[in-house]
């Protein structure tokens, strides 16, 4: 979105600052939330009584339960904040069960968002992934065979979607170790602190294109951390110097303190 122009008494065109474009542009996002969860609420509602809220929903969760699909029906840079402190379930085709919590993702919102692939509402065969329903995976890859995981936010058709940029692994360490082959002395932190480094760890490519975290399987989600326990600190994304004035949003975020963050 280049920025907008302005006309001056004297009949010339002057640019606005970009400053006040990027505070329009929070402005907006931040309505869009709002509208976002009021829809939220009405559609998550039966016989006129309001369903419970995702607090409520988890502390009725096993701890083995895949966090239901509701979970994710919400504005992605609210849902980039709800899933750290969440649990990864990766579940092998030998039952070998590997299990991380994701503590680093970044936000990514289309169609303004120009560090957003679905920028501008492209739907190509690559970004289609975009437009399914919240809870489903997004995964493109970069530098060659390197693979990122996105988790899909909103509703069908509202092409926005959560980059995992790090895990702290937590069960079947040497397993990811191996898929990483990596030297067994390899540092856990160095494990899963980042986005092509994690898809690595716990094996997984494409083919998890479309796929469903919402049920048990062989990859889903389930509840983690308590709330309360959760510290997140905002900051601005990585690698997108491309994206103009977008590259000033703080639509990364990180469980604070936490010493498996990307960087």
């Amino acid at each position: 979105m280049p920025p907008k122009k302005t006309r001056a008494q004297n009949g010339k065109v002057q640019k606005r600052p970009v400053e006040e474009d990027l505070d329009e542009i929070e402005e907006e996002v931040k309505m869009e939330s709002e509208d976002q969860n009021k829809k939220n609420q009405k559609e998550n509602t039966t016989n006129g009584k309001p369903q419970t809220d995702d607090q409520d929903i988890l502390k009725k969760l096993g701890d083995d339960d895949p966090i239901p699909k509701e979970f994710y029906n919400c504005c992605v840079v609210d849902l980039a904040q709800k899933l750290i402190g969440t649990y990864l379930i990766r579940v092998l085709d030998d039952g070998t069960v590997l299990k991380a919590m994701i503590v680093e993702t970044e936000a990514y919102k289309a169609p303004l968002d120009k560090a957003c692939h679905a920028y501008n509402n492209k739907k190509t065969e690559k970004t289609k992934w975009f437009w399914q329903d919240g809870g489903h995976l997004y995964m493109y890859s970069i530098y060659g065979n390197n693979n990122c995981m996105n988790i899909v936010s909103a509703t069908k058709d509202e092409p926005e979607a959560v980059l995992i940029r790090a895990l702290e692994p937590i069960q079947g360490i040497q397993v990811m170790k191996k898929f990483r082959g990596s030297n067994p002395k390899l540092k856990d932190k160095d494990l899963t602190n980042g986005p092509g480094k994690l898809t690595q760890a716990i094996n997984i490519d494409k083919d998890y294109n479309g796929h469903t975290l919402f049920e048990k399987g062989k990859l889903y989600l389930v509840k983690g951390l308590d709330k309360s326990a959760v510290q997140i600190e905002a900051s601005k994304r990585i690698n997108i110097d491309y994206a103009q004035e977008w590259v000033d949003k703080l639509w990364r975020f990180t469980l604070k303190g936490n010493k498996f963050v990307s960087k």
